[in-house]
């Protein structure tokens, strides 16, 4: 696993009587944790635990970089949850190493309100801010990220994703534990050979609609090494109804970049009919 030697100092507080549930405190500070070849030392934290909630808060002022987090939930059936977490100058190479970086740092803070633990009926938003992944040669500051998730009316739910890079959107009906296997059956009618007929789900649960659009990623491409860029925005959108066995997806990347060759004009149509799929795509190299 990687954990190496540990040592701890905890005051434990608790009480429990017949007409009083648990309620607990807990205190203490992680004077050494040994992960591979990083050793954390002095590591305060408090915890809390009674009939309505639960929490963890900790302070970590290490070598590697500041780790301040807040976190509580409730003990609800379908418990709401608050996260405050701050990274302030983490040296990224101390958890993960990439050749083409030199010395990088991240920053960022995050706040979270969240009810549900179930990704396909959570509701509530996300902030993720003053993001800073920097090094010699590089400074990625994109802005706010925001995730929202909710229910509209008549039980349509939605994903909302935006920020300066990327937005993307879900509305609509989805549960995605089981659309992978839906689409594997919805597709099993043209491509049999290809998509295996599976007899896990009871019924097809997803119609939804959805969208991403894409900025210039050159910024991106150049820091991560990916293949091809993104020159002008790009889109991708659609209707996936596994429910009436339909799939609509049209997409378009006006202007892309793959090495040294600009890729212009490409296009994506997807699309079943009764007895028919349709797929179509072109670029002008």
């Amino acid at each position: 696993t990687g954990l190496g030697r540990l040592a701890a100092r905890v005051t434990l507080i608790a009480a429990q009587t017949p007409r009083q549930p648990l309620n607990a405190k807990l205190e203490g500070k992680i004077n050494m944790l040994q992960y591979e070849d990083m050793t954390m030392k002095d590591i305060p934290f408090q915890a809390f635990y009674d009939v309505n909630n639960m929490g963890l808060s900790l302070d970590a002022n290490m070598p590697m970089g500041r780790i301040a987090a807040n976190a509580v939930m409730s003990q609800a059936k379908v418990p709401d949850i608050h996260l405050d977490l701050k990274v302030d100058s983490l040296l990224v190479n101390s958890l993960y190493k990439n050749d083409l970086w030199k010395n990088p740092k991240l920053s960022f803070s995050l706040i979270g309100d969240i009810k549900g633990l179930d990704i396909d009926d959570m509701s509530g938003k996300v902030l993720l801010d003053n993001l800073s992944f920097t090094d010699s040669t590089f400074n990625f500051a994109p802005g706010t990220i925001e995730l929202e998730m909710g229910q509209k009316e008549a039980g349509a739910k939605f994903i909302h994703l935006s920020s300066s890079l990327f937005t993307a959107k879900i509305e609509g009906k989805y549960k995605f534990a089981t659309l992978p296997d839906e689409i594997t059956n919805l597709m099993n009618k043209y491509l049999s050979s290809v998509f295996r007929q599976t007899k896990r789900i009871r019924k097809n649960e997803n119609d939804f609609a959805f969208s991403l659009v894409s900025q210039n990623t050159e910024e991106l491409g150049r820091i991560f090494a990916l293949p091809v860029d993104i020159i002008t925005p790009a889109n991708i959108g659609g209707r996936i109804n596994t429910i009436e066995h339909k799939i609509d997806i049209e997409g378009s990347i006006p202007l892309g970049r793959y090495g040294d060759i600009d890729i212009r004009g490409m296009r994506l149509s997807l699309a079943n009919q009764d007895s028919a799929f349709n797929l179509s795509a072109g670029a002008d190299v």
